[in-house]
């Protein structure tokens, strides 16, 4: 049977992983152990049980992609992309990473879930060359969370001295420093 969609095992730094492209439903029902990436960049990812999304797999979603999640609440190492995560409460205990050229074009990661954040999170910008094309006061959206975003989030370091980000309601927002002076009389 043909299917309209591409099923890709490939090996990341000596571990499995898989991407997902085209327009269909793929279901995953039993348990899985893969240690590298999940990438959808198409279609629907869905996980049947709490097992079949294997443990420790960092997650990228790209726009049109989504990952559904089956109402089971999920921890994974890092979150990056631009596309949609539905049908639970996610957990990130190490980064999440977005494309300035997705930002640009308005598009940012949706969770219809709550967001929590291990603190010490890291904001990573997986497109650094970009940086140069945001706009000055530019506030461009990197994640949405219906849910709420719980804990905090840290700047990659090597973008401290120009960049911020900020966390309002259930927006992770970075944007360029204006450079406001403060004078002291």
């Amino acid at each position: 049977t043909q299917y309209p969609c591409e099923v890709v095992m490939f090996e990341h730094q000596g571990k499995g992983g898989l991407r997902l492209i085209g327009d269909s439903v793929l279901t995953l029902v039993a348990a899985n152990t893969w240690g590298g990436p999940t990438v959808v960049e198409g279609g629907t990812l869905k996980f049947q049980t709490a097992q079949s999304y294997p443990s420790g797999s960092p997650l990228e979603v790209r726009s049109p992609g989504i990952v559904d999640f089956n109402n089971i609440v999920r921890t994974v190492p890092s979150l990056s992309g631009s596309g949609t995560i539905r049908n639970a409460d996610v957990t990130v205990n190490n980064e999440i990473g977005f494309r300035i050229a997705d930002a640009l074009a308005g598009k940012s990661l949706h969770l219809t879930g709550k967001l929590s954040l291990v603190n010490g999170a890291k904001l990573v910008v997986l497109d650094p060359e970009n940086l140069v094309s945001i706009p000055n006061r530019a506030k461009l959206d990197v994640l949405v969370a219906d849910g709420g975003i719980v804990g905090t989030v840290l700047l990659d370091t090597a973008l401290a001295n120009d960049w911020r980000i900020s966390i309002k309601g259930g927006k992770i927002c970075f944007s360029k420093q204006t450079g406001l002076c403060i004078t002291v009389r």
